[in-house]
């Protein structure tokens, strides 16, 4: 949760309702030290997010004396955070239509508590079984295969990669533990992800299945019922590409099925990502090469700002279509239909 993300990168929500309505709404009064008086956010960092993520602000208030307070209404319960305006790091927690009490130290935000919170409560019990292990195993040997890596010895750093593989196992297992025991929990619905790629999809099928029907109308049931069902079939060698329509770097809407009758390489990336722009020359090298025997490129960035997108894609000289995947509200984006966990990815 040390990461930090800079606000001018995150958007203004008016999907989230902030104004006084009827029905259940939250409060949320904190107090952290050595804040004095500066603004907090609200936003939906949550506990980490992938390539496709849309950050938001939700709403801001000025600290006096480091005491703030936050009021609203939430539609379903989900991952929300707050961060200190300049500060580092941020402190995610499921929100929910109560009234909570956060508190905690400004030098080390991602540390504090909250109270309140009856799903909060129930992952911190998943939060207890597992932090000894991430602190002292899964840490301590990623450390030891990045420490290896670089100097060169590449058999120490095997071994520690397998190491870290069997602590990932031992993870997800508790993680599935986890779920059978929550049956009927939203903070079970947001472990399926890592199952499924640990354990399996039949696992974390097997889990899905098992849960409180009341669960399932919620969006995050919904994205993972997709992963789960539908996304290989759009996906696997054969099957049909899903079409989407974005807009170029003109602002023109473009389509895949625009580029019908061409062998056509979709490829997945972002100006703030190193091993993308590292592939760039090679996909250049391939447009130039096989242009003219209908192979074209079309690239999909998952940029938030549009300027670097623009900057990166003028740097590395890239003269196919490019698109830019601005998530909107209310509709599934791209890098979301075509499962991307991590990029460069194409297909």
């Amino acid at each position: 949760m040390k990461k930090h993300n800079s606000l001018l990168a995150v958007l203004l929500s008016v999907a989230f309702n902030l104004s006084a309505q009827h029905g259940p709404a939250f409060t949320i009064n904190g107090y952290i030290s050595n804040l004095s008086n500066k603004k907090i956010y609200l936003g939906n960092k949550g506990i980490g997010y992938g390539p496709s993520f849309q950050l938001k602000l939700y709403d801001s208030v000025f600290s006096k004396d480091g005491h703030f307070s936050f009021k609203g209404k939430v539609d379903e319960i989900n991952f929300y955070s707050i961060e200190i305006e300049n500060g580092k790091g941020w402190f995610a927690f499921l929100l929910e239509n109560a009234e909570a009490k956060i508190t905690g130290n400004a030098d080390r935000i991602w540390t504090a508590s909250v109270t309140g919170l009856k799903e909060d409560s129930i992952r911190r019990i998943l939060i207890r079984s597992t932090e000894r292990l991430i602190r002292d195993s899964l840490n301590s040997s990623s450390d030891s295969v990045q420490q290896a890596v670089n100097r060169g010895d590449t058999a120490t750093a095997r071994h520690f990669s397998a190491l870290n593989q069997s602590y990932f196992k031992e993870l997800a297992l508790r993680k599935y533990k986890f779920v059978l025991a929550h049956k009927s929990s939203v903070a079970s619905l947001f472990e399926l992800e890592d199952i499924a790629k640990v354990l399996g999809k039949d696992t974390a099928i097997d889990l899905y299945q098992q849960l409180d029907p009341g669960l399932l109308s919620h969006n995050k049931a919904k994205d993972i019922a997709y992963q789960l069902w539908e996304l290989d079939k759009h996906t696997q060698v054969g099957s049909y590409a899903r079409d989407f329509n974005l807009k170029d770097r003109n602002s023109i809407p473009v389509s895949l099925h625009s580029y019908k009758g061409k062998y056509v390489l979709v490829d997945f990336w972002a100006s703030w990502c190193a091993p993308c722009r590292a592939e760039n020359p090679n996909l250049l090298a391939a447009y130039k090469k096989y242009r003219d025997n209908k192979f074209d490129i079309l690239s999909v960035s998952i940029d938030q700002d549009s300027a670097k997108w623009l900057q990166a894609v003028q740097q590395d000289r890239l003269p196919w279509k490019q698109l830019i995947d601005a998530k909107q509200e209310g509709k599934q984006d791209v890098a979301f239909l075509y499962g991307i966990q991590a990029i460069p990815m194409n297909f």
